[in-house]
């Protein structure tokens, strides 16, 4: 979906963009029932069937719904931002699950995911900003 849009918003060949339009307004539907399919009673998505529930899988499936115009409530319930909220750490930070440790990438998701949501305030802040900024090494100056 996301490579789609690329297609559509910045090919140089009009054809090629509405050929990548085209095939997204076929899918939407489809997408909608599947990533409907993949959520879990407890708010996460799976990746795929079988697959890990993770906030990774979560972030993609939102993000794809909200640029497909497909977000409906059952997929941005306070159920996946309870989700979300049991992935921070007790450090701050994010881990892929509930009760993992924290990852710098999962963060990104996790914080992603809830803006998306317009919920980034049901999170705890100021631990997160802590662990962000523990993040960052002194003599580098990179991130861990």
């Amino acid at each position: 979906v996301l490579a789609l849009a690329i297609i559509a918003t910045n090919s140089e060949s009009k054809d090629v963009a509405q050929l990548a339009l085209d095939y997204l307004a076929q899918i939407r539907l489809p997408l909608k029932n599947w990533f409907l399919r993949l959520k879990q009673p407890d708010g996460g998505f799976r990746m795929h069937f079988d697959g890990e529930v993770d906030v990774r899988a979560t972030y993609t499936i939102l993000c794809c719904a909200k640029l497909l115009n497909i977000a409906v409530d059952e997929m941005c319930d306070d159920k996946v931002v309870d989700y979300i909220r049991r992935c921070q750490t007790f450090e701050g930070g994010f881990g892929g699950e509930p009760g993992t440790e924290a990852h710098g990438g999962y963060a990104y998701c996790a914080i992603a995911a809830l803006q998306l949501l317009n919920r980034i305030s049901s999170i705890d802040i100021p631990a997160l900003r802590g662990w962000l900024v523990r993040r960052q090494m002194a003599y580098e100056g990179g991130f861990q």
